[in-house]
C-alpha cells in the first residue's frame, strides 16, 4: 500500500476530510446538475444557484451525518447548525458567482463561474461542521 495512503487510513481527522470531499463531489454533482438544468431552462442564475444548493445541502446532511462524522441519529440541533454553516457557504457562494459573472466577465460561462464559486466554500463548510456541527 501507498504510504500516503496508508497514513491517511490511520489518521482519523484524515480519513473524515477525504470522506468529506467525496460526500461533497457527490453533492457537487447534485449542485451542478440541478443548476445546469434550471439554467438551461431560463431560471434565474442565483435562484437557480438557490434551488439546487439545498437540495444538494439535504444531501450532504444526510450523508455527513451517517458516514463522515458517525453523528449518530439525526438531531433538530444539528440540522440547524449544519444548515447555518451551509448558509455561510451559499453566501460565499452567491457572492463569488456574482462576482465572477458581472465584474469578471463570466456572463457566457454560468456554469464555469458555479464551479469557481464552490471552490471557495469547500474549506469553510469543513472547518463548520467538523469543529461545530458535528463536534464529538
Amino acid at each position: 500500500m501507498n504510504t500516503r495512503v496508508h497514513a491517511i487510513s490511520k489518521n482519523r481527522h484524515a480519513r473524515q476530510f477525504v470522506k468529506f470531499v467525496l460526500v461533497g463531489g457527490l453533492s457537487t454533482v447534485i449542485n451542478f446538475t440541478i443548476y445546469a438544468t434550471l439554467v438551461l431552462n431560463h431560471v434565474d442564475y442565483l435562484l437557480a444557484a438557490t434551488i439546487a444548493f439545498i437540495v444538494a445541502t439535504l444531501n450532504s446532511y444526510t450523508w455527513n451525518r451517517r458516514w463522515t462524522f458517525r453523528a449518530g441519529p439525526h438531531r433538530n440541533e444539528r440540522l440547524v447548525k449544519f444548515t447555518l454553516v451551509q448558509l455561510i457557504g451559499l453566501a460565499i457562494n452567491l457572492l463569488m458567482l456574482t462576482f465572477l459573472i458581472e465584474h469578471v466577465g463570466l456572463e457566457d460561462h454560468k456554469l464555469i463561474a458555479q464551479l469557481i464559486a464552490n471552490a471557495f466554500v469547500i474549506i469553510s463548510n469543513y472547518i463548520g461542521n467538523k469543529f461545530w456541527t458535528f463536534k464529538e
